[in-house]
């Protein structure tokens, strides 16, 4: 077997780019998705929240203190208070994350052997491992089980969707499949490198394309929930209908009550009349109309 030559810039590029570089890039993004879904799940619990109050319902005491965080209040409610919290951690992750970012990639640039300023803090023996290996291997996992938690601080376990909690394990699951590809980034050199590389990839495309696919499931079951709530609200309040469709065959023939817990028959009842709503559209819509008459100048 012919063995490569080892490369100066190949070795620079995977010391500091690949075993480095990327975590930080990760954890900004994975972070921003977190205030996403925490701001889909505020927008669902508002219209809860508006559903109840049109529906003549009280609010509970935490659903009040909600309400008040999500109009600005931050010293009088709890909500809003954590809401701040997560706000300021995700600028101090942001400037954490990038500060780890520049200093490692410019100093190790400006270094003639390609050494970053980091590189005696990662290099630090820690029992069996020294501190970049530690870091390598724990820091993705240990960071979106604080988003998890964050989430939860601010919403509460309840509303966590079961697909978000997918999404985290799938980010976990990648630092632990993607494991073996570090010791052989160690070796520094071309044959094993690019077996890292190999292994890396193995490790991560399915965890990587499972995060995304869960992510999308609960935005989407974020997304039900709230039309959920805004058909309740309609239901419940023959009014809105009329209001909206005046003159139609539902105002013709009023809707009987429809329980609440009983989703799939109110929706097909629903569906029913939205039919013969748009049947009388059409014909409306296809009706002959009279030809004016124009009034003639005397």
């Amino acid at each position: 077997m012919i063995k490569s030559q080892d490369n100066e810039k190949r070795d620079w590029f995977y010391n500091n780019v690949c075993s480095k570089i990327i975590i930080p890039l990760s954890a900004i993004e994975n972070r921003g998705v977190i205030d996403e879904m925490m701001s889909q799940q505020e927008k669902s619990r508002v219209i809860g929240c508006l559903g109840k109050l049109i529906d003549g319902q009280e609010l509970t005491a935490e659903e009040e203190d909600f309400m008040k965080g999500v109009m600005g209040s931050r010293l009088g409610s709890r909500y809003g208070f954590t809401k701040q919290v997560n706000s300021a951690l995700t600028a101090v992750f942001m400037l954490f994350h990038l500060g780890v970012l520049f200093a490692d990639f410019i100093t190790a640039v400006r270094h003639p052997d390609g050494k970053s300023v980091l590189d005696p803090l990662f290099k630090t023996s820690v029992g069996l491992m020294d501190v970049g290996l530690i870091y390598k291997l724990f820091y993705r996992p240990a960071l979106e089980v604080l988003n998890i938690g964050t989430f939860a601080m601010q919403h509460g376990w309840k509303n966590i969707s079961r697909y978000f909690l997918l999404a985290a394990w799938n980010v976990i699951g990648r630092s632990v499949t993607s494991a073996p590809a570090l010791p052989l980034w160690n070796l520094n050199t071309t044959n094993t490198d690019t077996m890292a590389t190999l292994v890396d990839s193995a490790g991560t495309t399915g965890h990587d394309q499972s995060t995304f696919e869960n992510l999308e499931k609960a935005a989407r079951q974020s997304d039900i929930e709230k039309a959920l709530l805004l058909l309740y609200i309609f239901v419940s309040n023959p009014s809105l209908w009329s209001q909206a469709f005046p003159n139609t065959a539902t105002e013709q023939e009023p809707l009987p009550p429809l329980p609440t817990d009983d989703f799939s028959g109110f929706l097909s009842q629903r569906l029913d009349r939205v039919a013969n709503d748009m049947e009388l559209f059409t014909q409306m819509k296809y009706a002959s109309q009279p030809t004016p008459v124009r009034e003639t100048a005397v």
